[in-house]
């Protein structure tokens, strides 16, 4: 098991552009990227990746005029709560195959 979870993070590490490498931490809710599948538990890691990879599409964010900070700032909280949605869904899910 250990070893599948290494292969998926070298995975997720080549479909990103940039060098900056994802970082799972057993027990801390992910971030995720709301433009691609780059997932991390490091928010300074996700605010990098944001900048580097995904720069005209914070551009392009329903939020009016506001600088990257803003537009970034704004991206990791939609990303957080996707991972939240994702976590209760999967832990709602577990509970119902378990019963």
């Amino acid at each position: 098991m250990r070893y599948q979870c290494l292969d998926i993070r070298k995975i997720r590490e080549f479909e990103t552009k940039s060098s900056i490498k994802s970082v799972m931490i057993d027990g801390v809710l992910p971030l995720t990227c709301i433009f691609c599948k780059f997932t991390t538990c490091i928010e300074f890691d996700l605010d990098l990746h944001l900048y580097e990879d995904h720069r005209m599409e914070l551009l392009g964010l329903p939020i009016g005029k506001g600088s990257f900070d803003f537009r970034i700032k704004y991206a990791i909280d939609e990303g957080r709560k996707v991972c939240e949605a994702l976590h209760v869904l999967d832990g709602k899910g577990r509970r119902h195959s378990t019963t």
